[in-house]
């Protein structure tokens, strides 16, 4: 520019409509609204700019985001029901760089009832005494920062860690987060008293606070309605809600506002959706002040402990070497926002429990961060950035109006209790669900872009027997001290929870069981094409991968589409309908059924009712269908067609 000046060079002047055309002219549209509905703006002016600053709530202030040295602390989560095995990978953890461990207890205590196996994936403790503690945390091993995930048992594990601490010696300043959730662990799926837990936790958080410095005892985690499939402004609002419920808890146990803000630690889930989380970590912040300026808090002691964690819902089982970049990102996000803690999640976590060298690439994407990308440097990544502070302020604003919604209904455990709050994370969640099953919101590995021969890594092994050993001692250790919940407690309330890829991970797994029967080989579908383009047979060969088959063999429909099918080796075809006509479709359909296909099914172009179909079809699909529904009944057909099904079940 400076060269262009010197020359005598100079650019007319514009208007902004102006930009808008010419930039605009041939370019796609871009999304105007995030996930969540909160406005999207791609262009930011000073008008964006004088905006912001007249709301009084940005640019952040430097020592409202950051720390020192670093900036952020590296957690580890810590699940291997073996404990000695545990201990080496914490000693392992604690030697390269980790500054404190979550430990993660099995979904057996954390409910306080025996769990069917396949909730039990992600392995974690249970731990019954203190030796149990010593062998996890053994003597020549200072005794690190502590986080508990302990669902509704942590009251009664917090206070076994609490002794064990006091055991070892440590001082009043040694820290540690005790993990006491009690409206999580409810969502999460106990029957519990949330308002006798909540008192309960109250007490214990009063106790730390008079004699141990170091520990917060509230836990603010908002990963089961994450789970669950809230949105970001959703996430946010139950996270101030939840925070003001253990804040009235502990005021009613005789705390001061300032003394009982300083137990709370909040736990947000980081996504995929980069820019959106970020805002969404600086948005907590903008609320939290207000929420606990209300309470009475003066402004110059509003800080809020603030911890990442990347999100269970993103991670998958297949492909699961994509969900490093997808960690990688989500951690990244945090770490711009401003988390003062953040924990990544091991690549293979979705898979069972992470070995070594899983774990090393999670402690190692901290240090990329702060070392090569050098975040660490820099207190306020995205201060400044109008486009960042403008989302941030719009998240916020959009979340305090559902914060405040929550509390004229009632708070939220009476939101909870009345299924309000089901409701509104079933809307979202069953309009996400939609988008992952027609492949309107992609999952790389999952729903597009499949890696059919990827190897899956290596998880820990874990010596079923033993766990369950450890999970009956447990608990009837629970049922001597009381801690299991009594008949008149109410029911947790109905919010179920899954990873977002779980519905095509369960109809490739149909493929794979296929496959172990038939050496090694997916269920081989015969593609029938008329006049589609070369990329709508690929997606739709993509989908078909994602769904647990191959492209045994292909013809077009003015083919002699029956000798084709016979030559392919096909079990079931799927014809292809563009501006075919339907007598066309349903001749190809015919000639397939002759020459054996145990199923066809017919495949639009474009928008509009599937299901059903009528014969010669089983099925018809376009793009609105759900897919891994679809291939899920596919695959049952085809079972029940099998003869060798049949020669079993004689």
């Amino acid at each position: 520019m400076g060269e262009q000046a010197a020359q005598g060079i100079s650019f007319p002047p514009t208007s902004l409509e102006a930009w808008r055309v010419a930039v605009g002219a041939d370019a796609p549209p871009l999304p105007e609204r995030t996930r969540c509905g909160v406005p999207l703006r791609h262009l930011h002016t000073e008008e964006d700019a004088e905006r912001l600053r007249q709301s009084g709530e940005a640019p952040f202030p430097p020592e409202a985001l950051r720390g020192e040295g670093r900036g952020w602390r590296i957690g580890q989560r810590h699940n291997h029901p073996d404990l000695s095995a545990a201990a080496a990978m914490i000693r392992d953890d604690l030697e390269n760089g980790v500054d404190f461990l979550l430990l993660e207890f099995s979904q057996t205590v954390k409910r306080r009832a025996p769990v069917t196996p396949s909730a039990r994936e992600r392995g974690g403790f249970a731990l019954s005494s203190i030796a149990d503690w010593e062998a996890l945390l053994p003597e020549d091993m200072p005794l690190p920062t502590l986080a508990l995930d302990a669902g509704a048992s942590a009251l009664p594990l917090a206070s076994d860690l609490l002794a064990f601490a006091e055991k070892r010696g440590v001082s009043a300043e040694w820290q540690a987060f005790l993990g006491l959730d009690p409206l999580a662990a409810w969502v999460g799926g106990t029957s519990i008293s949330p308002q006798a837990e909540c008192a309960a936790a109250a007490e214990v958080a009063r106790q730390a606070a008079r004699e141990r410095s170091g520990v917060r005892a509230f836990h603010v985690s908002t990963l089961p309605y994450h789970l669950a499939g809230v949105s970001d402004t959703q996430e946010l609002a139950v996270s101030m809600a939840s925070g003001c419920a253990y804040m009235d808890a502990m005021l009613a146990a005789g705390m001061g506002a300032e003394e009982a803000s300083g137990q709370l630690l909040f736990t947000l889930q980081a996504d995929t959706d980069f820019f959106p989380q970020i805002a969404k970590f600086r948005a907590a912040r903008l609320l939290w002040r207000r929420v606990v300026q209300a309470f009475g808090v003066p402004p110059e002691n509003t800080a809020m402990l603030l911890h990442g964690e990347s999100a269970w819902r993103c991670l998958t089982r297949y492909a699961p070497h994509v969900n490093i970049p997808r960690i990688a990102t989500a951690g990244w996000a945090a770490v711009i926002g401003g988390a003062d803690g953040v924990l990544l999640h091991p690549f293979t976590a979705a898979l069972g429990v992470a070995d070594a060298e899983a774990r090393r690439m999670a402690r190692n994407m901290h240090f990329l961060f702060a070392e090569e990308a050098m975040a660490g440097e820099r207190a306020a990544v995205a201060a400044g950035s109008w486009c960042v502070d403008a989302l941030t302020h719009d998240l916020a604003e959009s979340a305090w109006g559902l914060f405040q919604e929550i509390h004229r209904h009632g708070g939220m455990v009476e939101c909870l209790r009345s299924g309000w709050m089901g409701e509104m994370a079933r809307e979202q969640r069953e309009w996400r669900a939609r988008e992952i099953a027609t492949g309107v919101a992609p999952i790389v590995g999952v729903n597009v872009h499949p890696h059919e021969e990827e190897a899956t890594p290596a998880v820990c092994e874990v010596d079923a027997e033993m766990r369950r050993r450890a999970d009956a001692r447990a608990l009837k250790d629970m049922e001597k001290g009381g801690a299991t919940a009594s008949a008149d407690t109410p029911p947790p309330p109905s919010l179920p929870q899954a990873r977002e890829s779980e519905g095509w991970e369960r109809a490739r797994d149909r493929g794979v069981a296929f496959a172990k029967g038939n050496d090694g080989v997916l269920p081989p579908v015969f593609l029938v094409t008329g006049g589609e383009g070369g990329g709508r047979r690929a997606r739709v060969k993509d989908l078909l991968a994602c769904g647990g088959m191959r492209i045994g063999g292909e013809a077009e429909l003015t083919a002699d589409v029956a000798a084709e099918f016979a030559k392919s080796g096909a079990l079931f075809a799927i014809v292809m309908q563009g501006e075919e006509s339907a007598s066309a479709v349903k001749t190809a359909a015919g000639a397939c059924l002759q020459a054996g296909a145990r199923v066809v099914c017919l495949w639009r172009h474009g928008r509009g009712s599937g299901g059903e179909e009528t014969p010669p079809f089983f099925l018809s699909l376009n793009n609105e269908s759900d897919l891994p529904q679809c291939f899920l009944r596919i695959h049952d057909r085809l079972r029940e067609a099998d003869p060798r099904e049949e020669a079993r079940s004689r």
